[in-house]
């Protein structure tokens, strides 16, 4: 749920952070609410100067049949996709699946990684 309060705090007052990791969201939560947030900001804004990283284990769906509606791969690449489709001008994306990571072990490497996304100069 993190992932998600993460994802739902950057569309609605991206101006609150500059950086932020969001792991393992459930994006298919409330029928993919997530995605028509996002929409709704691609409605009104061109621009999204932060820089944002995003990762889910590969295994999270297999491993959690309770999490399996709302916490998915498949739903993790397509909003990934979207996000890159947008161009949205000063937004920084990175996105990653870790190989063999349920939702239990994900946390360790994703958030490393994902500070390094985040705070690395570009």
């Amino acid at each position: 749920a993190s992932g998600l309060f993460t994802l739902y705090a950057l569309f609605h007052q991206p101006e609150a952070f500059q950086s932020y990791i969001a792991g393992s969201p459930p994006l298919s939560y409330a029928k993919d609410l997530m995605f028509r947030i996002e929409r709704d900001f691609a409605a009104e804004h061109t621009t999204l100067p932060i820089r944002l990283f995003l990762g889910i284990g590969s295994e999270e769906e297999l491993l959690h049949p309770k999490l399996d509606a709302m916490v998915t791969v498949s739903a993790f690449y397509r909003f990934s996709a979207l996000l890159s489709s947008r161009n949205y001008e000063g937004f920084h994306f990175e996105h990653r699946v870790f190989d063999g990571f349920d939702h239990l072990s994900v946390p360790a490497p994703l958030f490393s990684a994902g500070l390094r996304s985040v705070f690395c100069e570009y």
